[in-house]
């Protein structure tokens, strides 16, 4: 008898001791509403007010009580408010599925977290867990099992968000269709992250010109260039785009604001460089729209045909969100005017002695990249580089080539960029990726700056 106690109590202690705590069912039967307020964790004033309604593999999601995004379960489509008519999309707006990925997650999937420990979110006993894949920490209360929120590591947005309710059913017609988007798919164009890709054969068809060099002049090329920093100075400071993906927009000004400063002298003002908000407001929605993405290249050629004069950011500042175009509300006195930017150049695709020409010589460049290919979001290297080769449907991120040299540890050609994460992101906002090593990241495949008659370049102060 004793020993039948004694196994008893050795497999009721192996029980508990083996009882590892788990997030319980959020919702029933898949089916729950819940809303969240989303804190940027380096910027606690910037923040959105999320709520979110699930019905299986549906998901719709208001945005400040606003902007209306929604999945349906048939296929993919996003809607959202923008001013008085909605547009569409069937690929992922830059910014929804990473504030939204660790939510739907944490409530509908609680099963694919990890117990990492125990802890404390906003004062109160939680459990910890951690998903590895997605990068997302949840904490659920330690007496309810109630999701309380978490923190989410994207790269370029890095949030905690807190969860104030969570309810079952849905909320009537959220998941109704506008009949805006009913021939989406076959009518959008294809979209990646926070770009809107043109072939080459596109550009040049909207009249941006390739870029032509002398190959021998390349011998006479300096061994390194760097436009960030003394009197070479012709890169605007690290800028963060936020919880938008408006990379593009970034992109474009940061190569515009480079040939502005090579006529006004380095470190030419910073609030008088040309607005983002500007190309992300008033840009027609085949070129850009907003946080939703779009194209630096083909942006310069659009303002170029355009009557809009481009006001300084002084007059016309970043959002971080999508507004009617309202550049006719700034007096003329704080903007560049309408002739001043006569066109674009593209660089042949994937010829990287090329960008080092125009780079060398013309100034900081636009470019898209394949950031999600191994080692861009993350590394120690001194010089990242991937085995994955970046084709042009994967070219998902706009950013500033700024410079070129070689590592003087490693011996490795690189190239400089200046990334719109900001500057808490990699080398305060820099990365170093391998040169001349078979297009790395696609460095090549789409870069290219605006052309400007400097006659027209006012003078603000």
């Amino acid at each position: 008898m004793r020993c039948v106690v004694l196994l008893i109590c050795i497999l009721s202690v192996l029980s508990v001791a083996s009882a590892v705590p788990s997030i319980p069912t959020q919702c029933v039967n898949d089916r729950c509403n819940y809303k969240v307020t989303v804190v940027k964790t380096d910027d606690p004033a910037t923040h959105r007010v999320l709520e979110v309604n699930i019905n299986g593999k549906e998901a719709s999601m208001l945005i400040d009580g606003a902007n209306k995004y929604l999945i349906t379960a048939a296929h993919q489509v996003y809607a959202f408010a923008h001013g008085d008519h909605i547009e569409c999309t069937p690929q992922d707006p830059a910014g929804f599925e990473a504030m939204n990925k660790a939510f739907l997650l944490s409530v509908l999937r609680p099963q694919l977290f990890e117990f990492v420990g125990e802890d404390y979110f906003a004062g109160v006993p939680a459990n910890r867990f951690y998903m590895m894949k997605a990068g997302i920490t949840v904490y659920a209360d330690k007496s309810t099992g109630k999701v309380l929120g978490g923190e989410t590591m994207a790269p370029s947005m890095s949030w905690t968000f807190f969860v104030t309710d969570i309810a079952p059913g849905n909320t009537p017609n959220a998941f109704s269709l506008p009949k805006e988007c009913a021939n989406v798919h076959e009518e959008a164009r294809p979209r990646n992250g926070g770009i809107r890709y043109h072939t080459h054969e596109e550009l040049l068809a909207m009249g941006v010109e390739y870029y032509t060099y002398d190959e021998e002049e390349l011998m006479a090329l300096p061994r390194a260039v760097d436009w960030t920093r003394g009197k070479t100075k012709l890169a605007e400071p690290v800028l963060d785009q936020g919880m938008c993906g408006s990379c593009w927009s970034h992109a474009a000004v940061g190569a515009l604001y480079g040939q502005i400063a090579k006529i006004k002298g380095a470190g030419f003002n910073p609030k008088y460089m040309p607005s983002r908000q500007f190309f992300m407001d008033c840009a027609p929605s085949d070129i850009g729209a907003g946080c939703q993405g779009g194209d630096a290249i083909s942006v310069y050629q659009w303002v170029a045909g355009s009557i809009y004069n481009i006001p300084t950011e002084l007059a016309y500042p970043y959002r971080e969100t999508d507004h009617h175009c309202m550049v006719d509300q700034v007096p003329e006195k704080f903007s560049y005017p309408s002739m001043f930017v006569t066109g674009a150049k593209v660089i042949p695709e994937g010829d990287e002695k090329a960008v080092q020409h125009a780079l060398a010589t013309v100034g900081p460049l636009a470019i898209a990249i394949c950031d999600n290919l191994s080692g861009f979001k993350t590394g120690d290297d001194y010089v990242a580089k991937t085995t994955e080769k970046c084709t042009a449907d994967n070219l998902a991120h706009a950013v500033l080539l700024v410079g070129y040299g070689v590592d003087e540890l490693t011996g490795e050609e690189y190239w400089t960029i200046q990334n719109s994460w900001s500057d808490r992101w990699r080398d305060s906002g820099y990365i170093r990726v391998a040169r001349n090593r078979g297009d790395q990241y696609g460095i090549a495949m789409q870069a290219g700056f605006p052309v400007i008659d400097a006659s027209s370049m006012p003078n603000f102060e």
